[in-house]
């Protein structure tokens, strides 16, 4: 679909008067259907359209008899809906003449707003994605092959399985096979499920619009196929292709989070990704040797909450190859870095892949998934070196570097150091003030702390003045007078918070204090999310927020010099090195979470204490 098409169904979508979500889907629709004239005469059914704008009267037009393909109410146009459809049926800078079938899918896209979207973990599959893993699952394709989404929202990957299926029978077929050809293959090799009445009838009918003639697809069922996949589709399938809902824990609620715990324990716990339950769905949808393509978040591979995953694609799966879109972001409409994975089913010992490793953020588009990228990128994985701790794609270049460092090292960093988290205070416009206000003032004599956040650390921690008002449950009201009259305005939404309500904190209290005493002493800083390495010593007492992570020597270990380690930590070797298995985010971040900093390898304390400068620390490890 073109830009300017794009633009006048977003408008369309803005303006109409009834609630109807499939509004511009229909315009757009019976648009294409008039261009391309070979359906049926549209001009006949319009008055009769703009008496009941439903997708069964507007399909069963193309039918010739009456089809349910999607329970909606029946309704007239009014005057000013009447206008907005002829806005799309007559204007010629709204155009499907060039578009393929996929088209529906994308006016649906359209249609749903942002939060709608992110919700139900709905993204567009890029063009080029689908053709890429469309190529993947035609090796070895015949006529009897036997496809499965099961989450298969517009039906891309459906329509380009189909294309791969007709394409076998081509050129021996005649045309007056072609139909029979279309419907055995919409009977018998392809099959669909979503949670989604309106995925599916969109489904339903973008696969039928691959023939003039019409024919509907029994085999797009509404499901949750997490929950209530049809027991005759256990072991069935030669492929399993999909993108999955993009999902979190944080999205989904409580009963059905205890569902899935129930139905997939070993890979849903926890703060896991729904995305992973459709790969144990799929490992049991696949028949011996079935082969399953996803393009998913990238997260899986590094995550803490996805090593039950790891555990079983190890165990149950030969990988056959992965595209890992390291830091690029080919989905418009969601925060995600995908990763496309391609397995087999069933454990191939000694197994060796490639991976292509897409860390260039100026690749878009098209350039994505071309032959000079690929090739440029790529690099050969042994199966055997993947472990369920997370899934590492190491150059020669990088796996040198580990071994220099773990040569030279005995210890983890979590052995050595107490990590924690900073303070959650609950409502930071109430809790954190500036001393430049003097109104302030007496707030911060009662109880102000100095306040830091994760963007005030660079080369050493900036700070500006900001100060936490650091109330907690041992205070007595009495002594913090002024900080309660100042507290007061915000009141209401500080008695809202979980713990007010359970009777944990007063009112005035902060939400997650954590121990003072760590904060209250010489201590390493850096910031949860960061694009390089940001260890800095902190002499002066800061306390800081939850963005920041703080770390002290643990007993046994007091004589390390904080600022010789943090030197080591911020080293250009050890951020390369801590990158090599840490979890990449959007673009240029990565997470710095304790339990990823934690395995950081270190050597002995009297050796850490030599590190002065950066030539000292390439005299040790040979850097």
């Amino acid at each position: 679909m073109d830009a300017k098409s794009r633009k006048i169904l977003r408008k369309v979508k803005k303006n109409i008067k009834r609630q109807d979500e499939l509004f511009t889907v229909k315009c757009a629709l019976i648009k294409y259907f008039r261009q391309k004239g070979y359906y049926f005469n549209v001009t006949e059914h319009l008055s009769s359209f703009m008496e009941d704008f439903t997708l069964n009267n507007i399909i069963s037009a193309w039918a010739g008899y009456e089809v349910n393909i999607y329970e909606e109410e029946k309704y007239a146009l009014c005057e000013n809906d009447k206008m907005l459809f002829e806005q799309v049926y007559y204007s010629p800078d709204v155009s499907f003449e060039d578009a393929t079938v996929t088209f529906l899918g994308e006016a649906y896209q359209l249609s749903l707003d942002s939060k709608e979207r992110k919700e139900n973990g709905i993204a567009y599959t890029p063009e080029d994605i689908t053709e890429y893993m469309t190529d993947i699952i035609r090796s070895g394709v015949t006529i009897d092959t036997r496809l499965m989404d099961p989450a298969c929202g517009g039906g891309y990957f459906l329509v380009g399985f189909y294309n791969c299926i007709m394409s076998l029978y081509y050129p021996l077929v005649i045309k007056d096979t072609i139909r029979q050809i279309h419907e055995k293959i919409l009977t018998e090799n392809i099959f669909g499920m979503d949670i989604s009445p309106v995925a599916c009838a969109i489904s339903k009918i973008t696969l039928a619009l691959l023939h003039k003639d019409f024919f509907l697809c029994e085999n797009i069922i509404t499901t949750d196929s997490l929950t209530s996949t049809p027991e005759e589709f256990y072991g069935s399938f030669d492929r399993v292709v999909t993108n999955p809902p993009y999902v979190g824990v944080k999205n989904m609620q409580s009963e059905y989070k205890l569902h899935l715990k129930e139905l997939y324990p070993d890979v849903f716990y926890d703060k896991a990704d729904i995305s992973y339950c459709f790969f144990e769905l799929g490992r049991e949808l696949l028949k011996k040797d079935g082969e399953l393509v996803y393009v998913t978040s990238r997260y899986f591979a590094q995550s803490h909450f996805a090593r039950g995953l790891r555990k079983m694609l190890l165990g149950s799966f030969t990988i056959k190859g992965i595209v890992d879109y390291y830091g690029v972001r080919p989905f418009s409409d969601i925060g995600i870095d995908p990763m496309i994975i391609h397995l087999r089913k069933g454990y191939t010992p000694q197994n060796r892949f490639d991976v292509v490793k897409l860390s260039d953020r100026s690749i878009r588009g098209e350039d994505i998934l071309n032959r000079n990228t690929m090739d440029s990128n790529r690099i050969e994985v042994s199966q055997d070196e993947l472990s369920e701790d997370g899934f590492t794609f190491l150059d020669s270049a990088q796996k040198d570097l580990i071994s220099i460092i773990e040569d030279k090292c005995s210890v983890n960093l979590e052995d050595m150091m107490q990590l924690f988290q900073g303070i959650i205070s609950g409502c930071d416009k109430a809790f954190v003030v500036s001393s430049a206000n003097i109104f302030k003032n007496e707030c911060i004599d009662e109880c102000g702390v100095k306040w830091i956040k994760g963007k005030e650390i660079g080369e050493k921690i900036n700070y500006y003045g900001q100060y936490l008002l650091y109330v907690t449950t041992d205070i007595r009201e009495s002594d913090i007078k002024a900080t309660i009259k100042h507290l007061e305005a915000y009141r209401p939404v500080l008695e809202s918070r979980r713990e007010c309500r359970t009777g944990s904190r007063r009112w005035f209290d902060l939400q997650w204090a954590r121990n003072r005493d760590l904060f209250e002493q010489p201590k390493i800083v850096f910031p949860y999310k960061s694009a390089s390495s940001k260890f800095v010593v902190d002499e002066q007492w800061h306390f800081f927020s939850a963005d920041i992570y703080g770390m002290v020597p643990k007993e046994g270990y007091e004589e390390v010099d904080l600022h010789c380690l943090a030197r080591l930590l911020s080293c250009p070797q050890y951020e390369d090195y801590f990158k090599s298995f840490a979890k990449k985010l959007g673009g240029e971040l990565y997470e710095y979470y304790p339990n990823t900093v934690g395995k950081i390898r270190l050597p002995e304390v009297s050796v850490i204490n030599t590190f002065h400068t950066q030539e000292d620390i390439d005299g040790y490890f040979g850097f």
